[in-house]
């Protein structure tokens, strides 16, 4: 069995696999049927969490910063 032979069967059986999934999970379409729900007008007040308009360059619409943490005090 040559590379090329095994690489396509292999393609395949995930192809087979991933058919398989899609059929016995259904896809939700109603945002109002998933398990939760966070819409973005909730989302926390954070300094490091900042929504914005889309830019053409970029497409970011949702920046997040990681924080900085404080050491931990010494155990006593």
């Amino acid at each position: 069995m040559t590379i090329e032979l095994a690489r396509e069967r292999l393609t395949h059986l995930f192809q087979f696999f991933k058919a398989v999934e899609e059929r016995r999970t259904p896809k939700i379409v109603d945002v109002n049927k998933h398990k939760w729900v966070m819409w973005l007008d909730s989302l926390p007040k954070h300094s490091k969490l900042k929504l914005t308009m889309p830019t053409p360059d970029t497409g970011q619409w949702l920046v997040i910063q990681k924080p900085q943490l404080a050491m931990c005090p010494p155990f006593p």
